[in-house]
C-alpha cells in the first residue's frame, strides 16, 4: 500500500494562469556503463569524474547544465538506462534556401566538418560532401586531392586531416602529426581532430549520423540551423524501453521530480512522455528537430501537443545535445520556493540563444514548443507551457499542493492514537487541508479570497458503507490562482 493509496488527492486546473512551484531532484535518464546500479546520487560534476564518467559524456554535459544554474539544485539523481538502439541523428540541407560557394558546417564532437559549395549548389552535391566530411576516408598514395577533402591517416590514435591545399599525396607516409601546413608530396593538410566513432551515409537528399555502438552517444549540431535542418531519430530501446528504464530506476529511487533524459530521439521522448503523464512527475526534453521551426505537423512538438501532455514540455534548440538547455532550464527553476518563478523570462548560464526569425517563433509557439531568444540584450526562455497548452506553472503548483496534502493528512492519521468518525475528527482533517491551502497562500500559488474554500461533510452524512470501511469522501476544496504577470498593455495620455 501506498500514501496515495491512504490519501487520494485530485485537483482540477480549470483555467489557464500560470503559477509556480519547483520541489524535488532532477533525474538525468543516460545510457552508460559507469556503475551497474540503477541510479547514484550526485552533488558534483566532480563526483561523477571520480566515480568514471568522462567530462564529454552525456549525463556529465547535463548535470554540468543543472549546476551551471543560480540557485541550483543541491544534487542530481543519475538514473542508468539501457536503451540498446544506437543514436541517429539526420542532417539535411535546406532545398529551399541553397547557397552558393557556402560553407555547410557541422559541429560533431566538437570537431568542425565542412563542405564548401560551388556556384551552382544541389542537395545532393551537399550530402555527399557532408558524408565524406563527417566519415571521411583512408589516405591513400599517389592520390589527386582538391581543397576541402578529409581523410584520415596516422594511428594511435588515428586522426583526420582536411586538405588545405590541393595536389598529388606521396607514395607512403601520407599526413602525420597535428597542426597545420603538413606537406605530403604536393599537398598540403591540417590536422582536425581524433578519428570519431561515427558513421556517416548519403542518402541523397539527407546524411545519416550513427554511432559505430550504444555507448557512442556523439554531440552534433549546426552552425547555421537555417541553411542545415537536423532531426534526432534515434529509435526507443528494445526490449529495454525508455519506460523501462523509468519504472526500473523508480523502483530503485523514486525520489525525483525533473526528468531530464540524454537521449532526445523522437521515439524516445514521445515514449517517455507518456510514461510521465500517468505520475506527478515533469519531464522537460530539448530537441533538435528543425521541423519544430516550420510549418507541418511531423515533427516531435506537434506530436506531444496532439497527445496532450501537461507535464512534459519541449525547448527547441540546435545544440540540444551539447548545452542541454533543458538540463539548464530544470536546474533553474526547481530549486525555488513554492510559488516564486515562473519558467518564462529565464535566463540560463551556458546556453547560447537562438536567432529565430518572426515565422519560425510562431511555428514554435503554434506548437506549443519553448525556445531561447534574445530580447532586449537579455537572453531569456519562452513561452514556459506544456505540449498540452498548459503553464508547467500550474503543473507544478497542483503537483505541490497535492503532495503537501497527502503528508499533511497522512502525517495526522499516523500521529494520532485515532482519529474517530465524528465532526469533530473530521475537523482535523479539514484543518489540516487548510493549512496546506494557507502554505499555497504563502508561496503565491493561491489567492485569499473568498474563492478559498473547503468543505466536508458531517459524519451522519456519510453513507454507512464508507464509515464501515473508515473511508472520509467528499472533502473538497477551491481556490483561485495567483497567476503571474507575462504581458503588460499600456495606455496614457501627456498634454503640453
Amino acid at each position: 500500500m501506498s500514501l496515495s493509496d491512504i490519501v487520494s488527492v485530485s485537483i482540477t486546473a480549470q483555467t489557464r494562469t500560470p503559477t509556480q512551484v519547483g520541489f524535488g531532484t532532477p533525474l538525468i535518464a543516460a545510457y552508460h556503463t559507469v556503475f551497474p546500479e540503477r541510479t547514484r546520487i550526485y552533488e558534483s560534476v566532480t563526483d561523477m569524474l571520480t566515480d568514471g564518467f568522462a567530462s564529454t559524456d552525456p549525463a556529465v554535459l547535463a548535470a554540468t547544465a543543472v549546476f551551471a544554474q543560480n540557485p541550483r539544485p543541491e544534487q542530481v539523481i543519475v538514473g542508468r538506462t539501457e536503451n540498446d538502439e544506437v543514436k541517429t541523428i539526420k542532417v539535411t540541407p535546406n532545398s529551399s534556401d541553397l547557397r552558393a560557394s557556402k560553407a555547410y558546417e557541422v559541429y560533431l564532437d566538437g570537431q568542425l566538418r565542412y563542405f564548401t559549395t560551388d556556384a551552382s549548389p544541389t542537395v545532393a552535391e551537399i550530402c555527399t560532401g557532408l558524408e565524406a566530411a563527417l566519415e571521411p576516408p583512408a589516405w591513400t598514395i599517389s592520390t589527386s586531392y582538391t581543397v576541402g577533402k578529409y581523410v584520415t591517416n596516422d594511428a594511435t590514435p588515428k586522426k583526420v586531416y582536411r586538405c588545405t591545399t590541393a595536389g598529388t599525396s606521396a607514395g607512403s607516409g601520407g599526413p602525420k602529426g597535428v597542426g597545420s601546413g603538413i606537406v605530403d608530396n604536393t599537398c598540403v593538410w591540417e590536422y582536425v581532430g581524433s578519428d570519431l566513432s561515427v558513421k556517416a551515409t548519403d542518402n541523397t537528399t539527407y546524411v545519416t549520423v550513427e554511432g559505430d555502438t550504444v555507448a557512442d552517444d556523439f554531440r552534433l549540431y549546426v552552425s547555421d540551423p537555417n541553411i542545415l535542418w537536423t532531426n534526432d531519430v534515434t529509435a526507443d530501446g528494445s526490449p529495454s524501453g525508455i519506460a523501462a528504464d523509468l519504472a526500473a530506476i523508480s523502483v530503485e529511487n523514486d525520489d525525483w521530480y525533473g526528468l531530464i533524459s540524454t537521449n532526445q530521439g523522437k521515439a524516445v521522448v514521445t515514449a517517455a512522455a507518456a510514461y510521465i503523464e500517468t505520475l506527478k512527475k515533469i519531464f522537460v526534453i530539448a530537441s533538435m528537430d528543425s521541423d519544430i521551426a516550420e510549418t507541418g505537423s511531423g515533427d516531435l512538438a506537434s506530436a506531444l501537443e496532439t497527445a496532450g501532455y501537461v507535464r512534459t514540455m519541449v525547448i527547441y534548440h540546435y545544440k540540444a545535445n551539447e548545452q542541454y538547455p533543458d538540463a539548464a532550464w530544470v536546474g533553474k527553476c526547481l530549486p525555488k520556493s513554492p510559488g516564486s518563478i515562473t519558467w518564462k523570462f529565464k535566463s540560463l548560464a551556458g546556453v547560447d540563444y537562438m536567432t529565430l526569425t518572426a515565422t519560425k517563433e510562431n511555428n514554435i509557439r503554434g506548437k506549443h514548443c519553448n525556445y531561447y531568444t534574445q530580447i532586449a540584450g537579455l537572453s531569456i526562455t519562452q513561452e514556459g507551457w506544456t505540449s498540452g497548452d498548459e503553464w508547467m506553472d500550474i503543473t507544478n503548483g497542483s503537483d505541490f499542493i497535492c503532495a503537501r496534502m497527502q503528508e499533511y493528512i497522512f502525517g495526522a492519521l499516523a500521529n494520532a492514537d485515532k482519529i474517530p468518525f465524528t465532526d469533530k475528527g473530521i475537523a482535523v482533517v479539514e484543518g489540516q487541508v487548510w493549512a496546506v491551502l494557507r502554505l499555497a497562500v504563502k508561496n503565491d500559488i493561491l489567492v485569499d479570497d473568498e474563492n478559498l474554500t473547503v468543505t466536508v461533510p458531517l459524519a451522519d452524512d456519510v453513507p454507512v458503507a464508507d464509515r464501515a470501511n473508515r473511508l472520509l469522501p467528499d472533502v473538497q476544496f477551491e481556490g483561485r490562482l495567483a497567476g503571474a504577470i507575462h504581458a503588460v498593455t499600456i495606455s496614457g495620455v501627456v498634454s503640453p
